[in-house]
């Protein structure tokens, strides 16, 4: 992966630099988020962290909590 060496380049050039990942391989964009907006509408008092946990593994899915805030 050579993400890194990209994103140090543009950024020391003074570029906008943004990273894109897909962390749930066989769905797209619109099924994810068909699947979280139904999670959403189907278990209101559920947080973010314990939704996301059911795809991800719980570590990383705090990491993304930590930076959506």
């Amino acid at each position: 992966m050579d993400a890194s060496r990209f994103w140090t380049l543009g950024h020391e050039e003074g570029e906008t630099v943004e990273v894109y990942g897909n962390f749930l391989p066989g769905q797209t964009q619109e099924q994810a988020k068909s699947w979280f907006m139904e999670q959403a509408k189907d278990n209101p008092r559920r947080s973010l962290l314990k939704t996301w946990t059911q795809q991800i593994p719980e570590r990383f899915a705090e990491a993304l909590c930590s930076h959506v805030v």
